[in-house]
């Protein structure tokens, strides 16, 4: 129930795939209590890269979507704010979201991520189409630094 019925999962793939998973609210989303394991071996059974957790529910107007992203199999179990998945996102949209006006030249999107962790991040995803067929994606955003180092390397044996 806590699903989008509306929506298909399915795997997306602008370079790395990606399931999206569309669930209703926020409060869904917040409550997720990801079993890092179980999403592992369910990724390598179906050949994606991890779990891109959406909702339409967002904390900014200016924003479309809110989402969480998963992805144990690449070595990382949440990543925070992720461009390639947004990507995906956007192309998913375009072609399953019915509140979008279709066969348009150019959508612009931005989406949230990261609020879970206390470093929300926004990603902006531009999508030009010709007819059916998606023609470009570009993805940029926001970040925010978190440290700063240096380091040498010295010659040794």
């Amino acid at each position: 129930g806590d699903l989008m019925d509306n929506l298909p999962i399915m795997d997306v793939s602008t370079g790395r795939a990606k399931l999206m998973v569309p669930v209703r609210s926020l409060r869904v989303l917040d409550a997720i209590a990801p079993d890092f394991g179980r999403m592992a071996e369910i990724c390598t059974k179906i050949g994606t890269n991890g779990f891109h957790v959406f909702t339409f529910e967002t904390r900014h107007l200016e924003s479309i979507t809110t989402a969480q992203h998963f992805a144990p199999t690449a070595g990382v179990n949440e990543d925070l704010v992720t461009g390639n998945a947004a990507g995906g996102l956007g192309c998913y949209l375009v072609r399953h979201y019915q509140d979008l006006t279709p066969h348009q030249a150019h959508y612009a999107f931005e989406m949230e991520q990261g609020h879970n962790f206390g470093r929300e991040g926004k990603v902006y995803v531009d999508i030009d189409q010709v007819g059916d067929e998606i023609t470009s994606v570009r993805v940029g955003g926001t970040a925010t630094i978190l440290f700063k180092t240096s380091f040498s390397l010295e010659g040794g044996g």
